[in-house]
């Protein structure tokens, strides 16, 4: 037990850089306390907004006598959400470590080892997924009479919910990375079966109010329903609604004993599956040939395209958003627009269509940005960029193209197939062509000027750097603010001519992109030579 908190301690502190914080100068440390006020902000009012729509979720619900749908919700929404991002998390806190080889090197059980990182799996879940549970379960404790004892149910409930997912996530990542290493290119099979789990997962998300619907008509009673979804919902309902001692013990059983045994039989294979997920292909017949030469630029860019592509945690988290935009491509091209709109439950106003297409592509580059890690993501090797005879606007170059090359490409050629199958005028898809360059610019540059003031190069794993970078945060909420913005004065003002209004903006856009250029060719050189 002593080894096994220690590793906890120590896990803590390497995942949230407490160190670092201790060790800060007065500058970092007010840089911190930023940060820290940033993130706060945006969870207040994220919870803020979640609330309120409970709230009203809630008033209609009690006038048809099924608030225990609000406690459905939260926890289907909390369970797919922990079973989604544990899929992928997974690999690099159990497979891909990176402190794997010193940690087995020591004389502490793999058991021991082992349970650290799903323990740590476990408490980032908690920090993630408890909030999509929390608020439902409060506002259902305001709305319905019932007694104090409902809290430490809830307390010990939510405790034990996000085990079953895990459980399943991780044995789902095994497969599919058993599966990979047994061909050349591992990483091309994990991100195309993520890909397809990630569309299944999109397709039964967009049907699950008509086949909760379609549950519930044909059931006795809304618990029937619920059983019928997911079995373990029952006992969680059960035991919150009527404080039943009963299913809190089933429902902690069936959740907890799992666990322990996944826990207990992985961990006797731990160190065998970790040795046979980091095998590499070997190619039979390799033969040395002439050596290829190419230019810096090209040379780093080459790197920064392998460098991508060897992170399927990257990949994915990057290019959700461009692989719904080409499935939604492909659909309306095949089905039309009204047909998908009527499938997928969008609610798309086609009198309003050039403004939401223009805000869906958009808002896909924000998130598809790779620029906001792409420093931190050369770890403890950044050392051998900055000691090589090149220049700092090259590295800068070769990873912004990169960004480039994912958001621009992609989403010209899907937004000119959709021009053309709803016939926009020509001049709609001139200015829009120009206006996704200047944003994809706009979104490479911010990305790594981010990154450049908040780098993150002592990680353990690939997700503390794709998922918990400070970068990303500013990028995403900057350029929704930024969206936002035009969107407001759009609709404020009614602005009539949309094409006028897009060239002002592309303009504008453009001037920001080559301010922001010039910062990065004198500060962000300042500030890469500091790290």
């Amino acid at each position: 037990m002593s080894n096994l908190l220690l590793l906890l301690n120590t896990n803590i502190i390497n995942e949230f850089k407490l160190n670092n914080i201790k060790n800060a100068d007065k500058r970092e440390k007010n840089k911190i306390l930023g940060t820290t006020m940033l993130i706060l902000f945006s969870i207040c009012i994220l919870a803020y907004y979640i609330f309120c729509m409970c709230i009203s979720i809630s008033d209609i619900l009690i006038q048809i006598n099924q608030m225990e749908l609000l406690l459905v919700i939260g926890f289907l929404g909390s369970t797919l959400f922990t079973l989604f991002t544990s899929i992928y998390k997974a690999p690099s806190y159990l497979f891909n470590a990176k402190d794997f080889d010193m940690l087995t090197s020591l004389p502490i059980k793999d058991s021991t080892v082992l349970s650290s990182k799903i323990l740590m799996l476990l408490f980032t879940n908690y920090l993630y997924s408890l909030g999509v549970m929390l608020i439902p379960a409060i506002v259902y404790f305001i709305k319905v009479d019932i007694s104090a004892i409902y809290f430490i149910y809830l307390v010990l409930l939510m405790l034990m919910m996000p085990l079953i997912p895990i459980v399943i996530s991780s044995i789902i990542s095994f497969f599919i990375g058993g599966i990979s290493s047994k061909f050349k290119y591992k990483n091309a099979v994990l991100i195309i079966g993520s890909i397809l789990l990630l569309i299944a997962y999109m397709g039964v998300a967009t049907q699950i109010e008509s086949i909760g619907m379609n549950i519930l008509k044909n059931s006795k009673g809304i618990i029937d329903g619920i059983s019928s979804i997911y079995p373990l919902t029952y006992y969680f309902i059960d035991a919150l609604k009527n404080s039943n001692l009963i299913s809190l013990l089933i429902f902690s059983v069936i959740s907890l004993v799992p666990f322990l045994l996944f826990v207990k039989i992985f961990s006797k294979q731990f160190r065998n599956i970790n040795a046979k997920m980091n095998e590499s292909y070997k190619d039979k017949d390799y033969e040395v040939k002439e050596l290829k030469y190419s230019s810096p630029t090209v040379a780093l860019m080459k790197k920064e395209i392998s460098r991508y592509f060897s992170s399927y945690i990257y990949v994915l988290n990057t290019s959700v958003g461009i692989i719904l935009l080409t499935l939604m491509t492909i659909g309306i091209l095949v089905f039309g627009a009204d047909k998908i709109n009527m499938m997928l439950n969008l609610n798309i106003d086609m009198n309003m269509i050039k403004p939401q297409i223009i805000v869906a592509i958009l808002f896909i580059i924000i998130m598809s940005c790779t620029t906001y890690c792409s420093i931190s993501f050369e770890g403890k090797n950044l050392w051998i960029l900055k000691s090589s005879p090149i220049k700092e606007t090259d590295i800068f170059k070769a990873k912004i193209y990169m960004n480039l090359l994912l958001n621009i490409p992609i989403p010209i050629i899907c937004f000119l197939l959709l021009g053309l199958k709803l016939k926009f005028d020509l001049g709609f898809i001139a200015i829009m062509t120009l206006i996704i360059i200047a944003m994809s610019i706009l979104v490479s540059l911010s990305g790594l000027f981010a990154n450049l003031h908040f780098p993150n190069l002592d990680w353990k794993n690939e997700v503390a750097v794709v998922k918990r970078s400070i970068g990303i945060m500013i990028v995403l909420f900057g350029g929704m603010i930024y969206l936002g913005i035009y969107a407001g004065i759009y609709f404020i003002l009614n602005i009539s001519n949309l094409n006028i209004y897009l060239l002002i903006g592309t303009i504008i856009t453009l001037i920001l992109d080559y301010i922001l250029y010039n910062l990065i060719k004198n500060k962000g050189v300042k500030l890469f030579k500091a790290i």
